[in-house]
């Protein structure tokens, strides 16, 4: 939008006149899930390890601390020696991204030690 002479336009443009009354619009929003469980934490705390050694999933794992970039999600498919009735604490796993300023956007951390 551009603001001239005190009247604005769209890309169209269309004039645009503050103040006119906006649209109303009613919305069903279904919410999905991806997880059951998100594993959350500071950078190098051990969140890809604990999801790496609970699930089949192979997260990047190194010997000098990063933080994960994109989420990794593992399946725990629980434990079938409890038997028929018996909770078996099946579950899908998250390993988010660690707790640092821009981590969404892909940003890495990298520390010198």
């Amino acid at each position: 939008m551009a603001l001239t002479a005190s009247v604005m336009r769209d890309d169209s443009d269309k004039v645009l006149i503050l103040g006119q009354p906006g649209e109303e619009v009613s919305l069903e929003l279904i919410l999905q899930v991806v997880a059951d469980v998100g594993l959350v934490g500071l950078p190098n705390a051990g969140k890809s390890t604990l999801l790496a050694s609970i699930t089949l999933v192979k997260p990047d794992i190194a010997d000098y601390p990063f933080t994960t970039l994109m989420p990794n999600l593992g399946r725990h498919n629980g434990e079938p020696t409890l038997g028929a009735g018996m909770h078996s604490s099946e579950a899908t796993l998250a390993d988010l991204p660690g707790l640092i300023e821009g981590a969404y956007l892909g940003k890495v951390l990298f520390f010198h030690i």
